[in-house]
């Protein structure tokens, strides 16, 4: 995993957004002052692939969040492998995180992986190939976690080897056998059951068995087949003489019914003769009453046309008195209507010049109004410009305020400037105070080298200088130079740093300054624009520029125009009114002027009305030339229609008569013909039974000739029967034959998979000895803890290496099982516990064993692929070492970078810091820490703070 680019923002002490490019970076120092954020770079990586840190572990993140802030962001791209991955959390105080996990497309596109956190843990633990601990115990070594690796607890390290080095492979591998052996065992069991069972009965005595008994069935079904085709000749010979024994019974049983028809024929014909003759008789009865029932058909019709007429005559006269009723009550209507109308009018005239009057004094009120109105706004308007400028007067001495503040925090830049360059001489001046201190020091020690070569002799080994053996050990001399050179450093560092400290304070003075006179000047851009624009509004109101009394007149003046609005207003309620009376007085006028006209209108109506039905009337008189009144008319017509039914119901009766008459004449006529046929046919049936016997004999003898039968039996019925018990005998014959085929290749069959099974049994047990031997050896107690002893040994090798420059040839490492061991070259080679070494041989360690891992991670893997440590990040330690020590540190860690590889250091050791080539500054400010990389490639500052 190698980071790419980081953006954080609301991250502790990154209040505000900052980013870094790390894609240009390979060996780099992480410098600032303690608290000011360098840890916190290092802590926002972990934070953003495992959504914690090592300080605050599985506590809410809400605690990473800055002071006063809200929320914060965290954005991560970085590589793995060959792809380029973006992760980015955010998180609200008080909320749950947000997450998203994406990949980069060959295009460049961002797709998403997953917004899940348990999704996205598994997902970076499958990415990078360590979970959270051993990503801070290999990858990020942050403060407090340094010598983990080095001196932690053994199954913690073999569990980080492990990952690193991906031997869960081999765990599963080892389950996998396991799993393996016993899906054999179980199949092998149940192949052996399956032919204890399902084979049985499989033997070559019963395939012999078997091939006796179907030569048997076979000869039998031969036998059966023959006598099956003896009946199957006969059977058609039977069925013809059944069918005409048959035919024989039908036309026997046809003449008898057709005898007796005959009979009851004859008998019918008799009787359908005797009802003609009554039917004749009743029909010339009916025709005398016809003409003896007395209708008048001709004076019927007469009265049918007479009749409405006579009716119309009798409605038209009822009519005429009724017209004569209403036509008086519409002249009463009339004479009361025409005095109402009169004084209705009289009322509407007189509103009229009210209403002229009333709307020419709102017009006149309305222009007063509107012309106030358009010239000085409406009263509230003016109202609250006069609010306004009494608000902008009290605003004017905050005005004079804020301009003494501006003028003040100006003054105050200028010193802080003035202040920041004065210290940075004196900054300046300590620093080269300081090293030349440290060079005089240097120079002193390399003087007195000579003690330095007396502390390294060993009694009994040759000495370095000529080579004889030591025989006594010099005592070691003092010296007053080098301890007093030594305070001087010392004293002279606390001076540097009590300058850099006033330094930094002036310089976040002087930075945060600027922002607040930002502010200062907002707000007194805002306090003159609201007192020109109350100024304005009051001027365009009062047409001049606004006096001490402006407020008091434009109180005035808003009064003014009120009441202007009040006078129009109640003017035009008073219009208002009169013209609703005026209204209605003049529909009441209308309306009943319209009523006297209507009355007119429907008077001559009904006088035309009485003249029109008293003509009608005349002719009706003249069109009925004196007949009776319509009483004796209807009766007259009553009586004829009772005369005319009776006529109706004689001849209804005759026509039916006339019908039966008809129906039984022509029954009879069809009897006399149905016998004549009758006995035609019955002698016809006589001669076909004859012909049929004659048959039957023949076909009886035939059928004799092949076999004999019961006497008394039908042919038919003993044939099939005989068939039937064949062809079942037959049937099951062959169902005995094809079992016994079926059995026979069954048991040929399994004779061929037995030994097939066998086979099958023979290979599963070689598979489970295998498979067993696999899985026993893969044990994790057993395999994988000779890989990981065996990485743990090379470890060491690679850890030597570098152990041994660092610490000038005194250490080496060993391993014992799962720790660490250190060898002690300066101590006749004495082994000792890493948990013996002193802090800053700890630190020297625990680097060595870093650099190890980064060198021997991709032999040692399983898959070389998968994982390499291509970043590695240091976060504690150097302030233990002294400069040589230092400068061989970074010469290892400077070979250690390079190529693929990032490497990254945290220190505020500005001697460490100065040898990096690139510097990542982390500076304090009062709105939060600030970033900017010195020297790269293009050896150019870039500030990485984020406008707000």
């Amino acid at each position: 995993m190698r980071p790419t680019r980081l953006e954080v923002e609301g991250f502790t002490s990154f209040r505000q957004n900052v980013a870094l490019d790390f894609s240009p970076l390979d060996l780099f120092v992480i410098t600032g002052p303690t608290g000011a954020g360098k840890s916190s770079l290092i802590d926002a990586i972990i934070y953003a692939l495992y959504g914690r840190t090592p300080r605050i572990g599985d506590k809410a993140g809400s605690d990473l969040i800055s002071q006063g802030a809200e929320r914060m962001r965290v954005l991560l791209e970085f590589k793995a492998g060959k792809k380029d991955y973006r992760l980015l959390r955010t998180l609200k105080r008080g909320g749950s995180a947000k997450l998203q996990l994406e990949v980069q497309d060959s295009k460049g596109d961002w797709d998403a992986i997953s917004n899940k956190v348990f999704e996205v843990r598994e997902k970076i633990e499958e990415i990078i190939g360590v979970d959270f601990d051993g990503f801070t115990k290999s990858i990020v070594l942050p403060q407090g976690e340094f010598d983990k690796f080095l001196r932690g607890d053994p199954v913690e390290r073999r569990q980080i080897l492990s990952d690193l080095l991906h031997l869960n492979v081999y765990e599963e591998m080892g389950k996998r056998a396991r799993q393996i052996e016993t899906n054999a065992r179980i199949e092998q069991s149940v192949v052996e059951q399956h032919l204890a069972t399902a084979y049985a009965e499989v033997s070559e005595e019963r395939k012999s068995e078997l091939e006796k008994e179907f030569k048997r069935l076979t000869a039998e079904q031969q036998q059966l087949s023959a006598e099956i085709k003896v009946v199957q000749k006969i059977q058609p010979w039977a069925i013809e003489l059944g069918k005409e024994r048959d035919r024989r019974r039908e036309a026997s049983r046809n003449l008898d019914l057709l005898v007796k028809e005959l009979t009851k024929a004859e008998t019918a014909g008799r009787l359908l003769q005797d009802k003609v003759k009554g039917y004749g008789k009743r029909i010339k009865d009916l025709d005398g009453s016809i003409k003896t029932c007395g209708y008048d058909e001709k004076r019927h019709l007469e009265l049918s046309s007479i009749l409405p007429i006579a009716k119309q005559r009798e409605e038209l006269r009822g009519a005429i008195a009724l017209s004569k009723e209403e036509l008086s009550g519409l002249r009463a209507d009339l004479k009361r209507l025409e005095p109402l109308a009169t004084k209705a009018k009289e009322r509407w005239e007189a509103l009229v010049p009210k209403l002229e009057a009333s709307d020419k004094l709102w017009q006149t009120r309305k222009k007063e109004y509107d012309e106030a109105k358009k010239r000085y706004g409406s009263a509230d308007a003016i109202t609250q410009t006069a609010q306004d400028w009494m608000a902008a007067n009290e605003q004017i001495s905050e005005r004079r305020e804020l301009e003494e503040k501006i003028a003040l925090t100006q003054k105050r830049i200028e010193d802080a400037e003035t202040d920041a360059n004065q210290l940075q001489q004196l900054y300046d001046k300590a620093e080269a105070a300081l090293r030349e201190a440290n060079t005089d020091l240097v120079e002193l020690r390399q003087r007195h080298s000579v003690d330095d070569i007396r502390r390294r002799l060993r009694k009994g080994e040759p000495c370095p200088v000529c080579e004889q053996a030591v025989l006594a050990l010099p005592k070691p001399g003092k010296h007053a130079a080098i301890e007093r050179a030594q305070e001087l450093v010392e004293e002279r560092q606390r001076v540097r740093d009590r300058h850099n400290t006033a330094l930094l304070k002036k310089t976040n003075l002087r930075e945060s300054l600027p922002n607040e006179i930002k502010i200062l000047r907002k707000s007194l851009r805002t306090v003159e624009n609201s007192i020109s624009a109350a100024v304005a509004k009051a001027e365009r109101i009062l047409g001049t520029a606004p006096g001490t009394a402006a407020g008091k007149e434009l109180e005035q003046l808003a009064q003014r125009v009120s009441k202007f609005e009040a006078d129009s207003a109640s003017a035009a309620e008073k219009l208002q009114e009169l013209q609703g009376a005026e209204s209605d007085a003049r529909d009441d006028s209308k309306n009943k002027e319209n009523e006297i006209k209507q009355l007119s209108r429907e008077l001559a109506t009904a006088e035309g009305g009485i003249a029109d039905k008293a003509a009608k009337l005349k002719e009706i008189e003249k069109e009925l030339r004196g007949e009776g009144e319509l009483k004796a008319l209807a009766e007259e017509v009553k009586q004829l229609e009772k005369a005319k039914r009776q006529k109706e119901g004689y001849e209804e009766e005759k026509k039916k008569e006339e019908v039966a008459y008809s129906t039984a004449e022509n029954q009879r006529i069809a009897v006399e013909s149905d016998v004549t046929s009758l006995r035609k046919r019955s002698d016809e049936l006589r001669s076909s039974v004859e012909v049929v016997a004659g048959h039957i004999a023949k076909l009886e003898e035939k059928i004799r000739k092949e076999m004999s039968f019961r006497a008394g039996a039908d042919e038919l019925d003993e044939l099939n029967a005989l068939r039937t018990r064949l062809e079942t005998d037959f049937r099951m014959s062959t169902v005995a034959i094809t079992t016994i085929q079926n059995k026979l290749e069954i048991i040929v069959r399994g004779l061929e998979e037995v030994s097939q099974k066998r086979s099958q049994i023979k290979e599963l047990k070689a598979r489970v000895d295998l498979y067993h031997e696999l899985g026993v050896a893969l044990k994790a107690d057993q395999f994988i803890r000779f890989i990981v002893e065996q990485a743990l040994g090379r470890l060491a090798e690679y850890g030597t290496h570098h152990l041994n420059k660092l610490s000038s040839g005194r250490y080496s490492f060993g391993s014992e099982t799962d720790d660490f061991l250190v060898l002690d070259h300066w101590n006749a080679d004495e082994s000792r516990s890493v948990n013996t070494l002193s802090g800053g041989e700890s630190f020297l360690a625990s680097l060595s064993l870093a650099l190890a891992l980064g060198d021997a991670l991709v032999e040692l893997s399983t898959d070389s692929g998968a994982l390499s440590l291509e970043s590695l990040f240091l976060d504690e330690g150097f302030s233990t070492l002294d400069l040589e020590t230092l400068d061989v540190v970074v010469q290892g860690i400077e070979a250690l970078a390079g190529g693929e590889r990032l490497v990254g250091i945290i220190s505020h050791v500005p001697e460490l810091a100065e040898r990096f080539p690139v510097q990542i500054q982390v500076k304090k400010a009062i709105g939060g820490s600030t970033v900017v990389v010195v020297g790269g490639k293009s050896e150019i500052k870039a500030e990485l703070v984020a406008s707000s």
